[in-house]
């Protein structure tokens, strides 16, 4: 039924659109992978029900093991490689056609979503207008070959390399095509580093946007936690961005705004670096302030003075 009522919902927002991709080999595969999802969650509460039993062994009163149950194991172990596998298929299917398939109602109760996005993502041209770290990072990290006028970054490969606490790390090559040069330049990591090198190299200059990359997590040498760092990065007055909400929609609009129009999210900020949002309440300051929503003020943290309690 709620299958049924997504594809309802579907066609009367997007009939045109729709119909065109119900009738390609992509549509057919969603929509069967979207029932086999569906089975596959009922079978696995089958089996989460069905406890020891799934284990062919008896119940504790002596009774014989329930069937429904056996069956759903085995079509969880038929099914699992398979969902993958379908998976992926999709993700080369929607490349070849032209769409994606996250844009589908069907895409929430979809299993394996990863599987179908890193067939989808890798060596995907991705051509920007606007060239900022966020999007070399995300590029990055999805394997997409990201196009920016003549300059093209590429994912291919990967190396044994040594880090800096002389720690063995195998880590991805990252290729870069610079205009009117037939050499390729090749740097090391899908990370936030190689991120804004890769800026620096085709701008010319370090990015004086709005970085919304974050920093990376601690090195394990390095014995403390990524709360603690930000802890001391903002402290020090250091930390390139510090926001009131670090997860879900807010967070998510401000980020993509930072790629799509990095000017535009600039201009948020006011003379002091300061942003706030008087219908959502989400802030973000690039000086490494926050905002006291008791007294409408900003603060650093190292300045603040909690008032004792009456």
């Amino acid at each position: 039924m709620r299958l049924c009522n997504r594809y309802a919902l579907s066609t009367q927002r997007h009939p045109i659109h729709l119909k065109s991709i119900f009738m390609s080999k992509a549509s057919e595969l969603l929509l069967d992978l979207a029932i086999r999802s569906a089975f596959s969650r009922v079978a696995r509460k089958l089996r989460y029900a069905a406890g020891p039993r799934m284990r062919g062994k008896e119940a504790s009163n002596g009774k014989v093991p329930d069937h429904s149950a056996s069956d759903a194991q085995d079509y969880l172990q038929d099914e699992v490689g398979a969902l993958g596998a379908d998976m992926r298929r999709l993700g080369k299917l929607c490349r070849e056609e032209g769409w994606d398939a996250r844009d589908s109602y069907f895409w929430p109760d979809l299993a394996y979503q990863g599987s179908y996005e890193e067939t989808y993502h890798r060596n995907r041209r991705v051509d920007v207008k606007q060239l900022t770290p966020m999007i070399i990072h995300r590029c990055l990290d999805q394997g997409s070959k990201l196009h920016f006028r003549a300059w093209i970054i590429t994912v291919g490969g990967s190396r044994e390399v040594t880090d800096g606490y002389g720690q063995p790390a195998w880590e991805p090559r990252i290729w870069l095509t610079v205009p009117n040069s037939e050499s390729l330049e090749e740097y090391s990591g899908a990370n936030r580093e190689t991120a804004r090198a890769l800026y620096k190299r085709i701008a010319g200059k370090d990015f004086d946007g709005v970085d919304t990359l974050g920093i990376a997590e601690p090195h394990p040498a390095e014995c403390y936690s990524k709360a603690e760092l930000l802890e001391m990065l903002e402290d020090e007055g250091t930390l390139p961005l510090l926001v009131s909400h670090e997860h879900g929609p807010l967070w998510d609009a401000f980020q993509q705004l930072s790629i799509d129009d990095p000017a535009a999210c600039v201009e948020l900020f006011d003379a002091d670096g300061r942003y706030r949002n008087q219908h959502t309440g989400f802030w973000a300051s690039r000086n490494c302030e926050r905002f006291d929503e008791k007294t409408g003020s900003w603060y650093r943290s190292r300045d603040y003075e909690p008032v004792a309690a009456l």
